[in-house]
């Protein structure tokens, strides 16, 4: 007896997160300013480091858990890499293009009107490299094609109209030669789009 009222207890509490927990998805385009972390490099290299000016694109996932926390997934294109100062001619570059999966848990904060919300999130994500480029060669057998790190950032929805500012935080050295070790940081402003949500 005491089995079947802790499973029938089970039932109606399962039953009530069920019937709030809503699907969501849509999508969503961008700026990253990005640039590479030499960790070991000399300093008048790293004097050199700029932040490289690309784009991300792709759509995103939301599942609501209460009124104010998502659990967002998304699946992106994304430029990442760095520029170096040259005192002539162009910039020499590195271009790295990722499939990235970010994974985030999201506040939301209603403010003034109905579905007006400021946001707040971070997670994890994954990376896989596409191609990777310098100035003068083909790179991607000389760096892991796999990246992993940490975002957070903040952001501004109305109804179904999303902006966000995010910092990503490479962790992984991809790096495979003798030497310093490389990680990848970008700064990310995305506008979104809601195609569909069960709230509205």
């Amino acid at each position: 007896m005491k089995n079947f009222k802790l499973t029938l207890l089970a039932i109606i509490l399962l039953m009530g997160y069920n019937s709030y927990s809503q699907w969501g998805f849509g999508a969503q385009a961008g700026l990253n300013f990005t640039r590479l972390g030499f960790s070991d490099a000399p300093q008048d290299v790293k004097d050199l480091i700029k932040s490289r000016t690309t784009f991300t694109l792709g759509g995103f996932t939301t599942y609501s858990l209460t009124d104010n926390i998502d659990v967002k997934g998304a699946l992106m294109y994304s430029g990442k890499g760095t520029k170096f100062d040259a005192s002539e001619g162009d910039d020499p570059y590195i271009k790295i293009n990722y499939i990235t999966i970010p994974i985030h848990a999201m506040y939301k904060y209603q403010i003034g009107y109905d579905e007006m919300y400021v946001t707040g999130f971070l997670g994890p994500y994954l990376g896989v490299a596409l191609n990777a480029k310098s100035t003068n060669a083909d790179i991607l057998a000389n760096i892991s094609r796999g990246d992993f790190g940490f975002d957070f950032g903040a952001g501004f929805q109305y109804e179904k109209y999303t902006a966000s500012l995010s910092y990503s935080l490479g962790l992984a050295n991809i790096n495979m030669d003798d030497g310093s070790s490389v990680k990848n940081r970008a700064f990310t402003i995305t506008i979104g789009y809601i195609i569909k949500n069960d709230n509205y």
